[in-house]
């Protein structure tokens, strides 16, 4: 009976030493475009009830929100601040939970990834951000999958992973 326990002490043992010893992969750092600029971070998941993620060969893998529609950055906002208003709200949509922002700049949702936040968009409502980048849609993307706003006038830029 002693030899048995000794047995599985070791197999026991040998098994976390496996663990803890066994191949480990290597972290992929996703980018996003902010200000026009490439920015890296840890990587998180982005697959929540608001936000999905697509794939290019021409851009890679970028955010979308959860019907696969093109998430993009303006170059022209710093982190937590739209300068999209007027008539670029008309053509860049801003990206939120439809909620009206009723005095407050954020609000707490719970199934939001690690690099998602919430602000007080310029049309009255929460707007989604992305490492504090306000996030819009382009009014021309009519389908999922469309990134027409790609580039656009050196300032629009869907964010990639």
């Amino acid at each position: 009976m002693r030899k048995l326990i000794y047995i599985l002490i070791v197999i026991a043992a040998a098994a976390l030493l496996w663990e803890a010893a066994g191949p480990k992969h290597p972290a992929i750092a996703p980018t996003v475009r902010e200000n026009g600029q490439e920015a890296t971070s840890t990587p998180d998941v982005v697959q929540s009830g608001y936000f999905g993620e697509r794939s290019t060969s021409s851009l890679g893998n970028y955010l979308t929100n959860k019907n696969g529609f093109a998430l993009y950055t303006f170059s022209n906002d710093t982190p937590g601040v739209s300068n999209c208003t007027s008539t670029c709200l008309d053509k860049w949509p801003p990206y939120g939970p439809g909620i009206k922002a009723e005095g407050t700049t954020t609000v707490n949702l719970p199934m939001l990834p690690q690099n998602a936040g919430t602000m007080k968009g310029n049309n009255g409502m929460i707007q989604f951000t992305w490492k504090g980048m306000p996030l819009y849609y382009y009014f021309k993307d009519s389908e999922p999958g469309s990134v027409l706003g790609e580039g656009l006038l050196n300032s629009w830029y869907v964010v990639k992973l």
